[in-house]
């Protein structure tokens, strides 16, 4: 008869739930999504993407290291035997249908103190778990900082280029202006000119602000 250790597979399941949250909602705020529980893309409903698909996107944002992809990979792979397995009750029997993955959680978190392979392949993992979940707000914070440095340098970008834009059009009326007041100096007075030069600013504001949103 198969054993169902619930103690080993809901330690693993919450971390992964954990950052699954965290994924859908940076995802969400990422695409401007604003219930992501009830999204036909980042939901829990059939047809949305599944946590795998959520996690390579966060690390194909987040540019994450080799090292880093590796512990990704065997969290992953451990979750899905445990959510998916029902052989796979121990952490023994959950990595024997892993091929290689024991070594690297083992050789990356394991403890020589714990002689037992069992309790050994459970702290490692459960240090897995737990470096996965810093790992996942580290890449969210980290990806937010370059979204804000990009969305500043495009909006530097576009406000430089309005600018110019601009002073270009400011520059052409104003000598359309005194070009109009020479051929016709009758209808152009001082008062005239007087209230040209005075509304300059907001004239050059608004075309500013026209150029800018458009």
């Amino acid at each position: 008869m198969l054993s169902f250790n619930t103690k080993n597979r809901t330690m693993v399941l919450e971390y992964a739930l954990i950052v699954e949250n965290m994924t859908s909602l940076f995802l969400a705020q990422l695409l401007g999504i604003e219930d992501y529980k009830n999204s036909r893309v980042l939901g829990n409903k059939s047809g949305c993407l599944s946590f795998n698909t959520k996690v390579d996107l966060l690390i194909e944002l987040g540019a994450l290291s080799k090292q880093d992809r590796k512990k990704f990979q065997a969290f992953m792979e451990i979750r899905n035997q445990f959510m998916h397995n029902m052989s796979a009750s121990t952490f023994s029997e959950c990595f024997s249908y892993l091929n290689g993955t024991d070594k690297f959680v083992l050789n990356t978190y394991g403890s020589s103190s714990l002689e037992d392979l069992e309790l050994q392949l459970e702290s490692a993992t459960k240090k897995l778990c737990e470096d996965v979940a810093k790992l996942t707000a580290k890449i969210i914070d980290k990806v937010k900082e370059q979204n804000t440095k990009r969305v500043h340098s495009i909006t530097m970008e576009e406000s430089h280029n309005a600018f110019i834009k601009t002073f270009e059009q400011y520059k052409t009326s104003i000598e359309e202006f005194i070009e109009n007041a020479e051929k016709n100096s009758k209808s152009y007075s001082q008062k005239s000119l007087f209230k040209l030069l005075s509304d300059s600013p907001k004239l050059f504001f608004l075309l500013y602000k026209k150029n800018f949103l458009k």
